[in-house]
Formats: C-alpha cells, structure tokens, sequence
C-alpha cells in the first residue's frame, strides 16, 4: 500500500514539473505586462496551515505563468507547486476556519490582507492554500493579479454551447 501511494506522489510530482511551453505562452501573453513581473519576482508572505502555526513562505510564479511556487525562505523543505489551471476559485479575507483561528504564540490573519486559494487536481483531490500579505498594498496587487490569471487560465478550457 505506501508503496503504491508513493509511486502515486512520484507520478503526481513528475506532472507538476512537466511545463508545456505552448499553453504558457498563451498565459503569458494574456496576463497584463504590469502583473508579470511582479507575480514572477515574488514577496515574503505568511502561510497558514490547519495544524501548524503560520509560516513565512516566498510566494511567485513561475517563468512561463504555469505553477505558483511556496518557497521556504530557511530553505528546509522543498518547494511546493500549484498549478495555475487547477485553481477553481481565490476568495479575499479570513474566509476559512485556518485563516479565523488563533493558537498558542501566533495571532489569527488580519482580515483586510489575507486571502485563499482553493484548488482541485484531476484525480477530484481538493485543496486549499491559506497566505497572509505583509502590506494592504501587496495584497491588492496580488489577489487581482491572480483573478486575473485564473481567469485567462480557464477562458481556454471554457465550452461554447452555441
């Protein structure tokens, strides 16, 4: 059985790092140029987790637009990925259970700068990612940088009925 579940994660983890240079430029292109550069230099923001306390993670995209990174900045743990196209939804403020609650030595996230971005892979698995912006400011130019790239990164895989 963890062997099989391991040549699972190994499969999953081999997809993600697969970059398809044709729907990345698509991407690219779409996105508004201000938002390009920004989204790929990065900011310092603070990850929320459902049984841990927040930690400080480096948030930016990839080159081509395809994949989120969340790097810790100690350098620890591996970076981890989301793929742009499976974000199904980024709501703004303390809009779950991770983001309201408080715990022994950490505060709960402020509610004007944090926001969650939910996501849900081909195999039906759901997920969602929990970040806290240092700044209001920082927060606004991400969150609408991302609606707007979620946006253009589902227009393709919409179906025309008419």
């Amino acid at each position: 059985k963890s062997s099989d579940a391991f040549l699972r994660a190994m499969k999953l983890k081999s997809h993600k790092l697969q970059q398809d240079g044709t729907e990345s430029k698509a991407l690219k292109d779409k996105v508004d140029v201000k938002y390009i550069k920004y989204l790929r230099s990065g900011v310092m923001m603070k990850k929320y987790c459902s049984s841990a306390k927040p930690r400080k993670r480096l948030v930016k995209l990839t080159d081509n637009l395809e994949h989120i990174l969340l790097i810790d900045p100690n350098g620890k743990k591996a970076p981890k990925q989301i793929y742009v196209r499976f974000i199904t939804e980024l709501r703004t403020g303390a809009c779950t259970y991770t983001l309201r609650r408080s715990g022994l030595g950490w505060k709960k996230a402020k509610e004007e700068r944090c926001f969650a971005i939910f996501t849900e892979d081909k195999s039906g698995f759901k997920n969602d990612i929990n970040l806290e912006c240092k700044t209001v400011e920082i927060y606004e130019k991400w969150t609408n940088a991302l609606l707007q790239l979620i946006e253009y990164a589902h227009e393709k895989s919409k179906i025309n009925y008419t």
